[in-house]
């Protein structure tokens, strides 16, 4: 039982973060990080665009 958790896990207690070998943990997580940011700001840059026009549209 043990030695299957140690092989699942990196001996403690934790999955693997997928990717190929050589890939560090911190490139992975960099890389996941930088999609939701992206993601956040493609969504801000959308809010305050719609903000704009909605507020063009009161002035008109």
């Amino acid at each position: 039982m043990l030695r299957e958790h140690i092989e699942t896990t990196d001996g403690r207690g934790r999955p693997p973060i997928p990717g190929s070998p050589g890939r560090s943990r911190i490139a992975v997580l960099f890389r996941f990080y930088a999609k939701v940011i992206d993601r956040n700001q493609q969504r801000s840059n959308e809010q305050i665009e719609q903000a704009l026009k909605d507020d063009d549209d009161e002035q008109s």
